[in-house]
């Protein structure tokens, strides 16, 4: 509010009409109108001459040039006598005037100081209220979210008992399906919790989807997204990566296994479908996809589950199609021994010449690294020309992740 009044003043004072003086008659046109009222009479005019000799006969040879003037010299006389007046008057209406102006501008600069004082308190009162409102709107969305988030949490526990009581219970050994099903609903309940987990730990969606953008050229170079051609993104999770490729106008389906991101996408219209990414790649036919890519997921696997999924990439993959990995960087010191672990599903990090290895060895060629993602350069610390600073810089603060890119032939 203060800093909404400073700039009102500050307004105010930009456009306020500048204060007027009352006007006063100026000195040297007084000082004119009463020369002329003296000298508006020619036939007052005194004759005189400096010569002495001659001096009385110059005087009186005026005189009597006077009175044969004196017709002209009246008619004169009376026409300056006319002009003096005429200017007496046009000078004292001309006060009048300016002390009328005067008068005006001070009456509209009272009442634009007041306009604006009145707008100020209306603004400012309006900004009050809706700050009033505001706040109680936001404490009580606040009071909600909070009991929303305790009565989810009351109902996972109360979930996560109800399927412990359920497997001590049962008197029967359960079937595989059933083992599995259990399984999978007692994973539910971790869904939920890693949707704030990606926005606070991974960044906004807007920042992941400019960050994918690199790979745009790489789809391209394998017209990926072609309608017969599609793409296959593995762990979609919200989906930032099928938005991109949505609005590039390239055909792509995503496949998770946490529902609530699976809803998440699909009501941002993407193709996603909730399923566990290996079955549904043993689903799909061979060379029927232009690319498939997995971001941050293959860290999550074990690593014969991982040789599976290589096998089932390259099987689906259309000639002259590409298969994309990011993942952690585990070269960075810093990742390796902190970030990794930030996210508890984490198995273990794979060093890049180990999945290189294994891509070309399950079926990829041309497989390439490209590192990625390094820290901002005001944490780096300064080299000055140093090997063991740029060697520090490196470890410590190099490209936090690489992927994997491979083709198939």
């Amino acid at each position: 509010m203060r800093q909404i009044r400073e700039q009102a003043a500050k307004q105010r004072q930009k456009f306020a009409l500048s204060s007027a003086a009352t006007p006063r008659r100026n000195r040297q046109t007084a000082e004119d109108v009463d020369v002329l009222q003296h000298s508006q009479d020619l036939s007052q005019i005194h004759f005189s001459s400096h010569r002495k000799v001659v001096g009385e006969i110059v005087t009186l040879a005026k005189k009597v040039l006077r009175q044969l003037l004196m017709p002209i010299i009246e008619r004169q006389s009376a026409y300056n006598a006319v002009n003096t007046r005429v200017i007496a008057y046009l000078c004292e209406r001309v006060e009048r005037l300016e002390e009328q102006q005067a008068a005006a501008i001070e009456a509209l600069r009272a009442e634009e100081t007041a306009f604006l004082e009145a707008l100020q308190e209306t603004v400012i009162g309006q900004l009050e209220r809706l700050g009033q409102q505001q706040a109680a709107a936001l404490q009580a969305l606040q009071v909600e979210v909070a009991t929303q988030n305790r009565q989810h949490r009351a109902q996972e526990r109360h979930l996560a008992r109800l399927l412990e009581e359920a497997g001590h219970r049962l008197t029967e050994p359960l079937h595989q399906e059933q083992a599995h099903a259990l399984a999978e609903e007692t994973q539910r309940t971790l869904d939920a919790f890693f949707v704030p987990f990606d926005e606070y730990f991974r960044g906004s969606r807007e920042a992941i989807k400019e960050r994918l953008r690199i790979y745009l050229p790489i789809l391209g170079e394998a017209k990926a997204g072609l309608h017969d051609r599609p793409i296959l993104d593995l762990g979609c999770g919200r989906g930032e990566w099928l938005e991109l490729l949505q609005a590039e106008g390239m055909q792509a389906t995503g496949v998770d296994r946490n529902r609530v991101l699976v809803e998440e996408c699909q009501q941002y219209g993407l193709s996603v479908v909730a399923t566990d990414m290996l079955t549904y790649l043993c689903g799909l036919r061979e060379s029927s996809l232009g690319a498939v890519t997995g971001f941050q997921i293959i860290e999550h696997l074990p690593f014969e589950v991982l040789l599976k999924l290589l096998d089932e990439t390259v099987r689906v993959l259309h000639p002259g199609g590409v298969a994309i990995f990011e993942t952690p960087n585990p070269q960075n010191v810093l990742v390796s021994t902190h970030e990794f672990y930030l996210d508890p599903t984490h198995r273990h990090p794979i060093p890049s010449r180990l999945m290189k290895f294994a891509a070309e060895v399950r079926g990829l060629s041309r497989v390439k690294i490209m590192y990625l993602h390094p820290f901002p350069e005001p944490q780096r610390v300064e080299e000055a020309g140093l090997e063991v600073a740029k060697r520090f810089n490196d470890l410590f603060y190099g490209p936090r992740d690489y992927a994997i890119i491979g083709w198939r032939d």
